[in-house]
């Protein structure tokens, strides 16, 4: 299980009648996860690594906008 991403993770606990939970997240983590919430459950990215560049920069957006 240490392999799967966290989504993964989280299908898998849910399939189980289990739950994944997080507590003190640091306001840019939250707001990932309310975007990656906001995305269709189909693929939107063409690679992992423009699905990085996207999630780095909402994470980075709002880490300036908590700073201001």
């Amino acid at each position: 299980m240490l392999n799967q991403n966290i989504f993964a993770l989280k299908k898998e606990l849910t399939a189980k009648k289990g739950d994944l939970l997080f507590v003190h997240l640091k306001p840019q983590i939250t707001k990932l996860f309310q975007v990656v919430n906001a995305l269709p459950k189909e693929s939107v990215f063409a690679t992992i690594a423009e699905a990085d560049r996207y999630f780095y920069s909402i994470m980075n957006q709002e880490i300036r906008r908590q700073k201001s």
